[in-house]
């Protein structure tokens, strides 16, 4: 049915293709069902399919320009990976980029540059330990993004 977990990634999944796609209300009522489901019916806040989604419905969020609730899912999952995972770990470091986009388009440069350090100093700490490659697409874009955010 669709309150079971299965089917709540398999939305997850569709709405992120929907997001690709451009069809930003239904990725976000997708990524909605999925949260709800998972919130429901999983009872577990450190699940990463729970997390993953906060951080994809955040981002669907700051392109429908709902700053304020992409806030609340990227703080989401930023707080959860940081502590299940800890605050070096890869995926930190793209919670971080993605409230430099949010920052970004919200137009406050300064927040954004921070949050795009933040990100670049993790990928990077995770090329040290030999988590990430050297010329990993994360670091490319990381810098991209701080350059942009300098103009």
């Amino acid at each position: 049915g669709t309150d079971h977990p299965k089917y709540a990634t398999h939305r997850g999944n569709l709405a992120t293709v929907q997001w690709a796609q451009g069809n930003l209300p239904e990725a976000r009522a997708g990524l909605g069902h999925a949260i709800a489901v998972y919130e429901k019916v999983l009872s577990r806040p450190g699940h990463p399919n729970l997390i993953d989604a906060y951080a994809n419905l955040g981002s669907v969020l700051i392109k429908l320009e709902n700053f304020a609730l992409s806030k609340e899912y990227l703080c989401k999952a930023l707080g959860l990976n940081a502590q299940l995972r800890g605050p070096d770990h890869t995926l930190v470091g793209n919670d971080h980029a993605n409230l430099g986009r949010l920052y970004y388009a919200t137009g406050d440069m300064a927040a954004a540059r921070d949050q795009f350090a933040k990100a670049l100093e993790i990928y990077l700490a995770n090329v040290k330990r030999k988590r990430l490659p050297r010329r990993h697409p994360y670091i490319e874009e990381a810098q991209i993004w701080l350059e942009r955010a300098k103009c």
